[in-house]
């Protein structure tokens, strides 16, 4: 049997979600990075980047559950 290609823009936003969640590692490895390595940075400045970081990542999440949902919606179809 030959297996179908997905619509593409199943594949897109397959790809996007992916790669959303690879952002949302990321972020997760720098703030885990701020908060044990020390680098001497100022604790209010300290503080204002982990706060910055926690938005980015509260919006990697969002973004990536649009995406998600987005697939299976297409994928039921």
């Amino acid at each position: 049997m030959k297996k179908t290609e997905p619509h593409p823009a199943i594949r897109s936003n397959t790809r996007y979600a992916f790669v959303s969640i690879a952002l949302m590692l990321l972020v997760f490895m720098i703030l885990v990075a701020l908060m044990t390595v020390p680098l001497g940075i100022p604790l209010p400045t300290l503080t204002t980047i982990v706060r910055v970081l926690l938005y980015v990542l509260g919006g990697l999440i969002a973004l990536g559950a649009f995406f998600s949902l987005r697939v299976s919606w297409l994928r039921k179809k």
